[in-house]
């Protein structure tokens, strides 16, 4: 499955291949016809027992398991337990009636990506979505044999990487600073040079089971018998109480290497235990978290909180709140909007619905995110309050938006650089034929002193302005720098008298008219050699295919609005039936009109160059009418 940026964000390749476990046709009948209402397109198998399932699994081959609960002597959490036990990774989305909160929680530990009720089947077609995205970007992730160790030393979670006799050949900062900090022999702070498998052996011998497990689970994977390993154990030390999730995963497909990970889930483990414990100990529990924690009663008055809600509050709205005030008065602080969305959400909750959530906000200028869980509290099947927990995250939302900057930058420039080699074999072809054609002009030996000079002038000018464009490209594959350092203000009316220059044969030839008129607005800032490349594909683009026995004219303008530059490049030439070709205009090596010569390349680079620099295009075009292409630049300031 790729994605497709020219269309809806989730485009699929292939067909989506759907395992449905269900036992009663109507139901899978309302499955179907809901996923084709979802414009999904799939191929689908419906099984009804075990055997089925099993055979499915290894005859079909799914990208996702859509399945019912209760079947006769089989249900969704046995499903999901045979595909982990065949090491398969796919998706898994439990299609049922209601369900209590308890059971959905065990159904998402057990591994269900989703669950969706057959009241509400209109959710269906992207929870699928969703859910295969996600699954995919796992699956890549998994699959990854680089690591770079920058990278590994920015994140939180603890990294090491092991071989198949257990010594430890790398480790990131975190995992180093744990054991600095801890200073306690663990699975967790085991030096790079170390072997990992002495260390479990030597807890074994303690009687530590988790350290048995973890052995087992690891040789699992390193023998290929396992593509990933996961548990949760417990990592106590004098100061303070630790749990974290272990994964293992291969290194490779074709090395004995694996990667342990250990992420750290004490505020999850902290909090599924304040839920079990009894009022009497509630409080000294939420006070050793760095959640804030909080619960309601059905008027939404508080029973209790931590003294972090208590601080937060104080700090930040000037709130001196205590045991049975009513959260009314801290929704007086806030916008009427965000006051509609709170009501809303601890509505949903007091029906009996788990919320969760995450929002980013300012407390003055600064800038913050937290992560909401609001859960219906029960006694006797019957919502008595609320139980709540925020968790900031800002830390961990600026670092993903650090990492999606850095990971759209890279984007981008990669795909900057692809172009230099189609802007080498194509732009430069024009200036190189004219040099050819006028050096063969000189070759005739009747040509006059005068005709020898204009001839030697014409390659002179083609030659400085390939030289011009070579250094423009040398200039920027030499640098250093992001490509934005390599903006500048560029002329269009200059711009466009350069590329006449260049392509003064063919316009003579074919006794071509341009007319441009940049009143409104003639430079931007930006990147020549990409407007270059923009202008002059649009141009030859209109000679080569203009009407036969008709002069090509071009009319080219600019535009102001709202911020905005707008390029229009209008011809008279042979047009393009849109009807048919709409969706192939701008791809590669598409061809509309096979009795001229050409690749298909020019609207490639051209739509690529505009996006590469941050703006859209558009096309108009009718057959035998001609062609508008319509370009907008957001303005940019040096």
């Amino acid at each position: 499955m790729l994605r497709n940026h020219n269309k809806d964000r989730y485009q699929f390749k292939k067909k989506i291949k759907i395992l449905h476990l269900e036992d009663t046709p109507s139901d899978a009948e309302l499955i179907v016809r809901e996923l084709k209402k979802g414009k999904i397109q799939f191929e689908i198998v419906i099984v009804a027992n075990k055997k089925a399932f099993k055979n499915a699994l290894q005859n079909f081959d799914p990208d996702i398991l859509i399945t019912d609960h209760t079947l006769p002597s089989f249900n969704s959490l046995e499903a999901i337990k045979i595909i982990k036990q065949r090491g398969m990774k796919i998706p898994v989305i439990l299609v049922t009636s209601t369900v209590s909160d308890e059971f959905a929680v065990e159904v998402m530990k057990a591994g269900a990506d989703d669950y969706i009720l057959k009241d509400r089947l209109h959710r269906l077609p992207q929870a699928v979505r969703s859910a295969i995205e996600k699954n995919s970007v796992k699956q890549k992730l998994y699959e990854s044999e680089f690591f770079n160790k920058e990278v590994l030393s920015s994140l939180s979670a603890h990294i090491a990487v092991i071989d198949r006799n257990g010594d430890l050949l790398a480790v990131n900062k975190a995992w180093k600073d744990f054991g600095n900090k801890n200073g306690v022999a663990s699975l967790n702070n085991i030096s790079a040079g170390s072997n990992y498998f002495d260390v479990c052996k030597q807890a074994i011998e303690k009687g530590d089971q988790d350290a048995a497990k973890a052995l087992t689970g690891i040789q699992s994977v390193l023998h290929k018998e396992k593509e990933q390993f996961e548990m949760e154990y417990a990592c106590h030390t004098p100061k303070k109480q630790r749990w974290f999730l272990l994964n293992v995963i291969n290194f490779g497909k074709d090395t004995y290497k694996v990667i342990i990970s250990l992420e750290d889930i004490t505020i999850r483990k902290l909090a599924e235990q304040s839920l079990q414990l009894s009022r009497s100990n509630l409080t000294a529990l939420i006070e050793n978290t760095d959640a804030i924690i909080y619960s309601l009663d059905t008027n939404f008055c508080y029973i209790t909180f931590n003294k972090l809600l208590h601080d937060t509050l104080k700090k930040n709205y000037n709130l001196n709140i205590k045991i049975g005030d009513n959260v009314s008065s801290f929704l007086k602080k806030l916008e009427p909007e965000e006051v509609k969305h709170w009501n809303r959400m601890y509505s949903q909750a007091l029906k009996g619905k788990t919320v969760k959530f995450e929002k980013e906000f300012t407390i003055g200028e600064l800038y913050q995110c937290s992560s909401f869980s609001i859960n219906p509290i029960w006694k006797n099947k019957t919502v008595v309050g609320l139980s709540c927990f925020v968790y900031d995250i800002t830390k961990q939302k600026l670092q993903e938006k650090e990492k999606e900057k850095m990971t759209a930058d890279l984007i981008q420039r990669n795909q900057i650089l692809k172009q230099f080699t189609f802007i080498i074999s194509h732009n430069l072809r024009a200036p190189t034929a004219n040099i050819i054609g006028f050096s063969e002009i000189l070759q005739d030996e009747t040509l006059t002193l005068q005709e020898q000079k204009e001839s030697l002038i014409a390659i002179s000018t083609s030659i400085k302005g390939l030289d011009t464009i070579i250094k423009d490209i040398s200039n920027i594959l030499q640098s250093e720098n992001e490509v934005y350092a390599e903006k500048e203000f560029v002329n269009f009316s200059e711009l466009v008298e350069n590329i006449m220059i260049s392509l003064s044969n063919i316009i003579e030839k074919n006794k071509v008219q341009i007319n441009f008129d940049f009143s409104e607005v003639d430079n931007i800032y930006s990147l020549k050699i990409y407007i270059y490349s923009i202008f002059y594909n649009l141009i030859s683009n209109s000679i080569k295919y203009g009407k036969p026995n008709v002069p090509p004219l071009i009319e080219i303008k600019s535009k102001k609005s709202k911020g905005k530059t707008i390029l229009v490049f209008k011809d008279n030439g042979l047009g393009i039936d849109m009807k048919t070709n709409s969706d192939k205009v701008f791809g590669l090596y598409n061809r509309f009109h096979s009795h001229v010569e050409g690749k298909g390349v020019g609207l490639f680079m051209v739509k690529t160059q505009v996006e590469a620099l941050g703006g859209i295009i558009t096309i108009a075009s009718e057959l035998q009418k001609g062609t508008t292409f319509t370009i907008i630049f957001k303005n940019l300031k040096k």
